[in-house]
């Protein structure tokens, strides 16, 4: 059986007892959170966008994007197809930045 070396330091019960009820007020805090967040997504009063509109969207720009995925490989090779899919994935992200930040002077 292991010994503890005389340089181990020195937890007491308290200690971890009071360690576990702080993870548990953490735990219980998240999951609060995320009913919360939950509820309102659910009843539609939340920051939310429209879902229908995105999962279309989304649908439409999958079909559409992987073709002309395949075809952009085609004609001019499959590095410059990937290139051209990074640039529209970066369009995208900065895009999403500017319509999402609080307008100039709120």
């Amino acid at each position: 059986m292991a010994q503890l070396s005389e340089s181990a330091p020195d937890t007491t019960t308290a200690d971890l007892l009071a360690t576990l009820a702080a993870a548990q007020a953490w735990a219980r805090a998240r999951c609060a959170e995320s009913l919360a967040i939950g509820e309102q997504y659910a009843s539609g009063s939340g920051p939310f966008p429209e879902p229908p509109l995105y999962w279309g969207m989304n649908g439409l720009f999958s079909v559409v994007g992987s073709m002309a995925t395949m075809v952009s490989a085609v004609i001019f090779g499959f590095t410059w197809a990937m290139l051209g899919g990074a640039f529209f994935y970066l369009v995208a992200a900065l895009s999403s930045r500017v319509l999402s930040a609080p307008p100039r002077g709120a």
